[in-house]
């Protein structure tokens, strides 16, 4: 074991190249705040890996939306709808997940 007495598995990073470890904690900070429901259709989703980069790319158009709806007027008052294709509404845990959020 090092001095410190720490198991050599345990150690601090001195740097972050590339932001990882805030990007990595932005990401565990925002599962963590996700309802129960979402979290079990995201365990779902995490078989389709392929598919996870068009459901974060409506994500973004959602928010794209929320964000310009924002400035304008009350954000509560337009709905938001985004086309989702039938190929990714069928996988298992994607309408649930969505539903969840």
């Amino acid at each position: 074991p090092p001095a410190s007495g720490l198991p050599a598995a345990v150690f601090f990073p001195t740097s972050d190249p590339g932001d990882r470890l805030q990007q990595c904690s932005s990401t565990i900070q925002s599962l963590l705040g996700l309802p129960n429901p979402a979290l079990q259709a995201l365990c779902k989703l995490i078989t389709a890996s392929e598919t996870g980069e068009q459901l974060i790319s409506r994500l973004h158009q959602v928010l794209v939306q929320l964000q310009a709806s924002e400035k304008e007027q009350d954000f509560a008052s337009a709905p938001i709808q985004v086309s989702i294709s039938v190929q990714l509404w069928r996988l298992p845990g994607c309408h649930e997940f969505l539903a969840a959020l």
